[in-house]
């Protein structure tokens, strides 16, 4: 990801397009999976989270890796809008 978000339509280049956030769950991952609970899932994306929200305000790329109790991780990718759109009409 080449920058930040300048405006409606253009891209500062200055290479910190993405923002990277960890997270860390108190269960095993088979537990999750077995039972899932479907208010939870929202804990895996970092849209969610109002202080990354607002640090990562104008960034390209959100990605959260989540961590479980066994070792098993979970991968949240949450691209800027505006690019999926234009990778998708071409």
């Amino acid at each position: 990801m080449a920058g930040w978000l300048k405006d409606a339509a253009s891209i500062d280049c200055n290479d910190e397009g993405a923002y990277f956030v960890e997270g860390r769950v108190d269960c095993k991952l088979s537990d999750f999976l077995e039972q899932p609970n479907m208010k939870a899932l929202n804990a895996f994306l970092p849209t969610t989270d109002l202080e990354t929200s607002e640090a990562a305000s104008g960034c390209i790329l959100l990605v959260q890796l989540t961590t479980f109790d066994c070792g098993g991780t979970a991968l949240s990718i949450c691209p800027l809008h505006k690019n999926t759109d234009v990778c998708f009409h071409q």
